[in-house]
């Protein structure tokens, strides 16, 4: 993981000076080439929009995770997708500097995304209920979960501070978890009196505080390894039913 860190940055570094928009899109395609590298084939990653039944679009979005197998894609360029809601497991937006004023675009940013309503589906002909519970409560369908990466930023402390200010008592509202890779990544996690940390989570959850985990020795490394294991652990539980799309076209299928 040190590896794929250290590779990561050095491209970042490399193309720092070039035009913004080469600077963004190659800083988006060296994370998607690391999470297609470590996540399961069932999951798919690309750029573009989210779009709901209801005619309801999301943001541009910089990354997208859905489900490869189970979703039909409603449009597909070169380097941009629609991606109808049901399918997605979570978005991650990326910036060459995470600061406070980038933090709270993206926090606003992600929550348009999940307040997207999923309910295109086909009626299931059996009695198995599956339920997902990545913030606490148990659910019929999967939360759309909502990170932020930044190969750079501002001191996690900072950051942190920032991120309680804009969490809100509905924990799936909030953002989900963040990665700054030359400094490490803000979690969650059970705190103990004595200030020992419990089980630390990718998401909020019930009697969870937001945890400050920051690299090793200097080195870039460790965030990264923590947003695979959380953030990634998290999309690897994603799940959808098949998806009714004849609802996209005001049918009721």
């Amino acid at each position: 993981m040190r590896a794929w860190a250290e590779k990561m940055f050095a491209q970042f570094e490399g193309i720092k000076r070039q035009h913004r928009g080469e600077t963004g899109r190659r800083r988006e395609d060296d994370v998607r080439e690391f999470l297609r590298a470590f996540l399961p084939e069932r999951l798919g990653v690309g750029s573009g929009e989210i779009a709901a039944s209801d005619g309801s679009v999301s943001p541009q979005m910089d990354l997208i995770v859905y489900d490869r197998l189970e979703t039909p894609l409603l449009d597909r360029s070169e380097s941009s997708i629609v991606v109808p809601v049901e399918g997605v497991y979570g978005v991650i937006e990326v910036s060459s500097r995470l600061d406070v004023t980038k933090l709270r675009q993206d926090v606003e940013k992600i929550r348009d995304v999940k307040a997207l309503r999923k309910n295109a589906y086909w009626d299931r002909d059996d009695d198995i209920v599956v339920s997902y519970a990545p913030h606490g409560d148990a659910q019929t369908v999967w939360p759309i979960l909502g990170f932020c990466f930044g190969y750079e930023g501002n001191e996690l402390d900072n950051l942190r501070g920032a991120l309680r200010d804009l969490d809100e008592d509905d924990l799936p509202n909030n953002l989900d978890m963040l990665c700054v890779l030359n400094q490490g990544c803000i979690a969650n996690a059970e705190i103990g009196s004595g200030g020992s940390v419990g089980q630390i989570r990718g998401a909020p959850y019930p009697g969870t505080q937001r945890l400050p985990i920051a690299n090793d020795d200097g080195g870039i490394g460790g965030g990264l390894m923590f947003f695979y294991l959380l953030a990634g652990g998290l999309l690897m539980q994603g799940g959808t039913t098949r998806i009714n799309m004849a609802r996209y076209l005001g049918r009721p299928g």
